[in-house]
This record gives structure tokens, sequence and C-alpha cells, in this order.
């Protein structure tokens, strides 16, 4: 637990320093970003042990994201996420408690349809 505190700091740190940048790289690049935390209940799925029972508890991911906008209409979004969850489990006369945490690093082609002056419309491309 104690690293993925440390984990959470370096992030935080990390997007608050993107964030603190220039907003443009170039005249025709845009650069941005941010922090993202969310929290869901979850559990593991257990396809090799038929019946087998995981219950859902809840879990939480933390991370930051930039965009570089290439055109008004086209930009990548790479992401860093740290995620964590613990799910009680259960198999025939055996049991017990399962945790996770990992990190995901996903990278979005990003579609920009612009609506009105100051509001658009994101699609996303990528790994998931």
């Amino acid at each position: 637990m104690r690293h993925f505190c440390y984990s959470i700091i370096l992030i935080l740190a990390i997007c608050f320093q993107a964030s603190a940048r220039d907003n443009s790289v170039r005249d025709d690049v845009a650069v941005s970003g941010g922090i993202k935390a969310d929290m869901a209940f979850l559990n593991f799925l257990t396809g090799n042990a038929p019946k087998a029972v995981s219950t859902y508890t809840p879990g939480a991911s933390v991370g930051g994201f930039a965009c570089i906008d290439f055109k008004d209409w086209i930009g990548l979004q790479p992401e860093f996420n740290l995620n964590y969850k613990r799910s009680s489990f259960g198999w025939e006369s055996k049991g017990g408690m399962m945790t996770s945490m990992g990190i995901e690093i996903p990278i979005y082609v990003m579609f920009h349809v612009n609506l009105f002056k100051s509001h658009r419309i994101n699609i996303g491309v990528g790994p998931y």
C-alpha cells in the first residue's frame, strides 16, 4: 500500500508539471493534460473455474493524461493509470482475498468534431 501511495504522488506531480507548461509547442500543435480518478465495484473473472465465486468490492484507479492536438480535428491522448482492486474469492472448499495492482498505458487517437465556437465532440479510438 505504501508503494501505491508513492505512485499516486508521483503521478500527481507529473500531471501538475504537464498542466503548468505552455499550452502550445508550435502554432499548429496544442498540448494540455490533466488528472483522472475513478472508483468502481469490481470482481475477478474466473473462466478456468466455472463454479468459482468472486464478490464485488470497491476498486480505484488514478492517473494522468496528456492531449496532443496536431490539428483542429485530430490528436493523440496518452494516459498513465494505476489500478487497485480487491475481491473475496471462493472455489469449491478453498477461498480467500485476492488483491491486484496494475498499470495501464493506453494511447488513443482522438477525433474532434466542432459543434459551436467552444463546444466539440471527442471520439477516441484505442486499445480498449
